[in-house]
């Protein structure tokens, strides 16, 4: 029993690839998918998309957020003189920015949590209501 639907599925992709800017066309690359059939899936225009390809596009997607950590890149100085210098500024908007991508990422998780637990309740909802009837 898988604890998503097709239909959660697709809205988490979609969400999610909207959310973080990713495209069908990354997806299809790092995946082998084809670009297209993977737009259409984001475009909510397949009516019954495989399971298998909805589940390689999950954990493509799932992957690449998790790829996003750069919070403990350590920051160097230069070996060599150079005309580009980091403004401090610039150093602490990244890690503002780092700390957002880390609180998304924690939001994006609780809703697939908060999904998959609907999706049980649903179905103990459905299994109590049938054992009460007989």
């Amino acid at each position: 029993m898988s604890i998503l639907t097709i239909e959660d599925k697709i809205e988490l992709i979609a969400g999610l690839c909207a959310k973080h800017d990713i495209t069908a066309y990354e997806i299809g690359k790092e995946t082998g998918l084809s670009t297209s059939g993977v737009q259409r899936i984001l475009n909510n225009e397949v009516k019954k998309p495989r399971n298998e390809t909805l589940n390689t596009i999950l954990e493509y997607v799932e992957s690449r957020l998790a790829g996003t950590d750069t919070d403990n890149q350590e920051i160097t100085a230069p070996t060599e003189p150079s005309t580009h210098y980091i403004s401090i500024d610039d150093i602490i908007n990244k890690k503002i920015k780092n700390s957002e991508a880390k609180s998304n990422k924690k939001i994006d998780d609780l809703s697939i949590i908060i999904l998959k637990m609907k999706k049980e309740i649903e179905d103990l909802s459905k299994k109590l209501n049938f054992t009460q009837k007989n």
